[in-house]
């Protein structure tokens, strides 16, 4: 149990199924490479969780802003969707660590919050590629 959390804040398996790296992936290394402190590690996935959000907020637009009527209601619908199962992922994470005493635990959480994000923006991103 414990080899989890060290394992996804090891950045080794952020991008083990890319074969590129994305800008916020970079951006969020770098700053993890300068981060050696619990604190400073939770500020950088908290700064990349936001990049993300950000992400899936303008690719989102860009689908909708180029689909017809038929594909909006697909992609409002699959939003929605997913919005529900990000919700309930929240809550897990939350009823996982919340409770746990210690700062060790703070960017756990951020990081897998980000990680959701992360995986919707790539999917997202993908779909706006085809």
């Amino acid at each position: 149990m414990i080899l989890l959390p060290v394992l996804l804040l090891s950045g080794s398996i952020l991008n083990s199924t890319d074969s590129t790296i994305h800008p916020i992936d970079t951006r969020m290394n770098a700053c993890l490479a300068k981060a050696h402190a619990t604190m400073p590690r939770a500020t950088c996935y908290n700064t990349a969780y936001l990049a993300w959000e950000a992400d899936i907020k303008n690719v989102s637009n860009k689908l909708l802003k180029n689909a017809d009527a038929l594909q909006r209601k697909k992609l409002t619908d699959e939003k929605s969707s997913w919005e529900k199962e990000r919700d309930l992922e929240f809550s897990k994470i939350a009823d996982t660590y919340n409770a746990r005493k210690g700062t060790g635990y703070i960017p756990i959480r951020i990081k897998l919050r980000m990680e959701i994000l992360r995986k919707r923006a790539l999917q997202l991103e993908k779909q706006l590629l085809q």
